[in-house]
């Protein structure tokens, strides 16, 4: 059984696409998991995923990056999409790379991400403005990783052993990444052989 979690799963929609097409590919069972900060969204989540046809299992909870209650079993893939810039908000520099490097521990093979860029942050404090809710500070100031966080996420990853790996649909101007439809950069890690090899051996 392959076991896949995405963190920020929202109402499930991409997770359990996402868990589908590694059933279809992979030819195997996936169990997934999928969490979320906000109960209502995984009440949701939870919601459609009873109302779907099981050819994969897996479930919704509540959770966070910083605290997850991963399976047992382990998990041969973890998942960031639109997460990003939210850990780095609430977290601040220190809170992404405590949250990255206990994904890189929790993973046993994969880590895919689709960084959200500098300019992200910005939009997202334009919307909050607009929805007449508080603005956050997400100043270079406090967020120093802000500037090049796409470099600064690859060299978490780097630090804690998982490496790019190449995709098909790639960008000319990033040879190891596919692209969004929003033209962001979807990066897959992988965990290095060297240390996959000295984890087995433990």
């Amino acid at each position: 059984t392959f076991v896949y979690c995405d963190i920020g799963c929202n109402e499930g929609d991409l997770t359990i696409g996402m868990a589908q097409v590694l059933h279809e590919k992979l030819r195997k069972p996936v169990d997934f998991v999928g969490f979320d900060i906000d109960p209502v969204l995984i009440e949701r989540a939870n919601k459609k995923w009873k109302e779907q046809g099981k050819k994969i299992s897996g479930t919704f909870k509540v959770g966070n990056a910083q605290e997850l209650n991963m399976p047992e079993q382990g998990v041969d893939m973890i998942s960031l999409f639109s997460t990003t810039m939210w850990i780095h908000v609430h977290g601040g520099d220190d809170g992404l790379q405590e949250a990255l490097c206990r994904i890189c521990n929790c993973s046993r093979q994969f880590v895919l991400i689709e960084p959200q860029p500098s300019k992200c942050y910005r939009n997202a404090m334009i919307r909050l403005r607009k929805m007449g809710r508080t603005e956050l500070n997400v100043s270079n100031d406090r967020l120093k990783l802000r500037q090049n966080v796409e470099e600064e996420i690859d060299k978490i990853m780097n630090s804690n052993g998982f490496f790019l790996v190449e995709m098909d649909n790639i960008d000319d101007d990033k040879p190891d990444s596919a692209r969004t439809k929003w033209n962001r950069a979807l990066q897959l890690y992988e965990r290095s052989k060297v240390q996959k090899k000295e984890n087995q051996d433990d």
